[in-house]
């Protein structure tokens, strides 16, 4: 839900201003649209009766902000979860990073492989493996936990199976977007298209099985962890790390206990997704190709048989870790960035009008998702990707457009409910102000971006300063474009469907 400013955090002008993120208004939001509610007791009697009195709550209280109330025009939903789920376009925004990642990892596959023989073709491959077991080690966390449906599985009481199902359904399209690198990789040679094909084709197997393996082995390690992590906070279990960090102080990481077991456990997902691989390598070296199928085929077994027993009590597992987590990151056990926050006269570059918004807007931002992180990792991969090649090269653009885009899309992280309910959204700002309040937000890290690309050029005859101007202006419409497009569908999205 909305995470209200403390009154003593914001400066003098902005609460005289009348204008500032109001502590009662979200107070009142709260009090009008969370009631209280029964938990994992089913959809009976009374439980049932309450959810259609929220859902004709959060109608009337759209129609105040101006929805139609017109019967004939409205279009009542059909089922609980189309009453109770009030989401922002942020889906849509990720589909459509989904699809730019996967076009990128496709575009840098196609460019790596070309005509080359099948011997290096195949460390490419386990190339591809490799950065897909990377992934599958350290981004479940991130994606995955907490689940922000928390609240309504226990509402309506969701089977393990349909738990089960739901989770993997989510994560389901980052193992797809990886199983795309190693098909182009390995049938991907101009000179001889249909040169080889049975060797290609058990290349691919090859790799999908890895692939599968491990994002389901990281799929049900994560999200089963919450028991374990509980036990670490409680000091039930670690004792052999207190004694090493008794042993060797520098071991000590300013974590809480409770985070350690899912630290370890990135180091044990990549030594599962590694064994097959290197094992079925070495094969490779005794006999057929086929070999390499061995290991791979027994580590998908082993994974699925460990699935198909989870699915059967996955809700006990779901639970625990869910509240385990949701404890440590959302009651201030552990903040996702331990810097201070950003200052109001810090957005001194921001017009008098719009600089209050634009403050709350990153404070807020930087809560959720400490985007500079991120650039500065898209800035040195570009450095690295400069030094292999010609700043200039399709290969360099195509990545550099990439991290634009990302940047310029994740301020739809704003546009969550907990962040922007329909409250705030409709009286502190009119529309065109979000979409500046937004634009703001995104222009953050445009300086810097265009700093890292001059410090390219400056070494580098490939890249003119025009040329990095072109970027930066790329980079503004980029900004304007994200924050006008999310706010305005952002706006139609919660007005049609808090007034059906």
């Amino acid at each position: 839900m909305f995470e209200p400013f403390r009154e003593e955090n914001l400066p003098d002008n902005v609460l005289q201003s009348g204008k500032s993120l109001s502590v009662s208004a979200s107070r009142y939001f709260r009090k009008c649209t969370r009631p209280s509610y029964p938990t994992k007791s089913g959809l009976k009697g009374d439980a049932k009766q309450t959810i259609y009195q929220y859902a004709e709550l959060v109608g009337t209280k759209s129609r105040t902000l101006g929805a139609r109330t017109d019967h004939a025009s409205r279009t009542r939903p059909t089922s609980v979860s189309d009453k109770l789920h009030i989401k922002p376009p942020a889906q849509a925004i990720n589909r459509i990073l989904f699809l730019l990642a996967t076009c990128a990892l496709g575009y840098i596959s196609m460019v790596i492989s070309g005509d080359i023989p099948m011997e290096t073709r195949i460390i490419i491959v386990a190339y591809c493996n490799l950065f897909a077991i990377c992934v599958f080690a350290a981004a479940l966390p991130g994606a995955l936990i907490p689940d922000e449906k928390l609240s309504f599985h226990q509402l309506v009481n969701t089977s393990p199976q349909r738990l089960f199902n739901d989770r993997l359904g989510q994560w389901q399209p980052v193992i797809l977007c990886l199983l795309i690198p190693p098909v182009i990789a390995s049938f991907y040679e101009p000179s001889n298209l249909g040169g080889d094909l049975f060797q290609k084709a058990l290349l691919v197997a090859f790799s999908w099985l890895i692939i599968v393996a491990t994002g389901l082995y990281s799929f049900q390690y994560y999200l089963t962890i919450g028991a374990k992590s509980q036990a670490w906070q409680e000091g039930k279990e670690g004792g052999w790390w207190d004694n090493a960090v008794e042993f060797n102080p520098k071991l000590q990481l300013n974590l809480p206990r409770g985070m350690l077991p899912a630290l370890f456990a990135t180091a044990r997902v990549f030594v599962v997704g590694i064994i097959p691989l290197v094992v079925g390598l070495k094969l490779r070296q005794f006999g057929p190709l086929a070999l390499v199928l061995i290991p791979a085929g027994l580590a998908l077994v082993w994974t699925v048989f460990r699935a198909s027993k989870l699915r059967q009590s996955f809700d006990r597992y779901y639970y625990h870790t869910n509240a385990f987590y949701t404890e440590l990151f959302k009651r201030g056990s552990i903040s996702i960035t331990d810097r201070a926050p950003v200052s109001y006269d810090a957005v001194y570059w921001v017009p008098a009008k719009w600089r209050a918004h634009t403050w709350a807007s990153l404070l807020q931002f930087d809560r959720v998702l400490p985007v500079g992180r991120f650039m500065t990792i898209g800035v040195v991969v570009y450095w690295i990707l400069s030094t292999q090649n010609p700043p200039g090269t399709p290969v360099n653009s195509a990545f550099l457009l990439l991290m634009l885009v990302t940047k310029n899309l994740t301020v739809v992280t704003l546009t969550k409910p907990r962040l922007a309910p329909n409250l705030i959204e409709a009286t502190f700002q009119s529309k065109p102000g979000w979409s500046m309040t937004r634009f703001f937000v995104n222009l953050r890290w445009t300086m810097p971006a265009g700093l890292a690309l001059l410090s390219v050029a400056f070494f580098s005859s490939q890249l003119s300063y025009l040329t990095v101007g072109l970027w930066v202006a790329v980079d503004v419409i980029l900004a304007f474009l994200a924050a006008w497009g999310i706010t305005y569908f952002n706006h139609k999205f919660q007005r049609t469907r808090l007034a059906a």
